[in-house]
């Protein structure tokens, strides 16, 4: 599997064999994905011998996230998968880095994790988990000074970027990487939920308004 991370400031990618990671490259850089994505693919791909006859399933970031970011990776996705082989599969940003948390971050008081991720003009997107990272609610799209009213004694709070809302709860910082699709999508692909590549959209959230200044 190729699993490929736009949805941020993480232009990254991964390769992995069943649940094992092969190689992860990343580079936490903002605005160079459209330059630098096809590049780390193909140095990959030459790295290990690959050919796409080898590849069962491209994982993208479907979003949430940055609207640029998230159709820089979908389209190359898309164009890789264009044949329908490899197959491809659409993994939701906020249930991966929830996925991480529980795996790697959560402690057994904990009762429920809530991942932040950083929008425009003082916003959020942001979605309930149980300990385990199994979704309570569908992502959202709240207002940063309204956020600690998904906030209790027990929560856990994750995110791309530090969060001054947060400050008086448990919180980590997890960067996201292309790594983090691979669990969540070698469990979408065993169930065979992949998209198409002529009709898969960005889960979006929000309608995109383009910047003026």
């Amino acid at each position: 599997m190729l699993a490929i991370e736009t949805s941020g400031a993480a232009c990254s990618v991964a390769l992995a064999g069943g649940p094992d990671i092969i190689s992860s490259h990343t580079h936490y850089v903002p605005h160079v994905h459209d330059r630098l994505l096809a590049t780390m693919v193909e140095r990959m791909m030459g790295d290990h011998e690959l050919t796409w006859d080898g590849v069962d399933a491209v994982a993208v970031s479907s979003g949430p996230g940055s609207f640029t970011g998230l159709r820089i990776g979908i389209s190359l996705a898309k164009a890789i998968c264009m044949s329908g082989r490899p197959k491809l599969v659409g993994v939701p940003t906020l249930p991966a880095l929830a996925a991480e948390a529980a795996t790697r971050h959560v402690s057994d008081d904990v009762s429920r994790i809530v991942v932040a991720y950083p929008s425009q003009r003082g916003q959020l997107y942001a979605q309930i988990f149980d300990r385990h990272g199994a979704e309570q609610t569908e992502a959202v799209l709240i207002a940063s000074g309204d956020f600690h009213v998904l906030v209790n004694d027990g929560t856990f709070v994750c995110s791309t970027a530090a969060l001054p809302e947060v400050s008086a709860v448990r919180f980590a910082v997890i960067p996201m990487r292309a790594d983090y699709l691979v669990p969540l999508a070698s469990r979408m692909l065993e169930r065979g939920q992949v998209q198409d590549s002529d009709s898969f959209v960005p889960l979006y959230v929000q309608d995109f308004v383009p910047k003026t200044s």
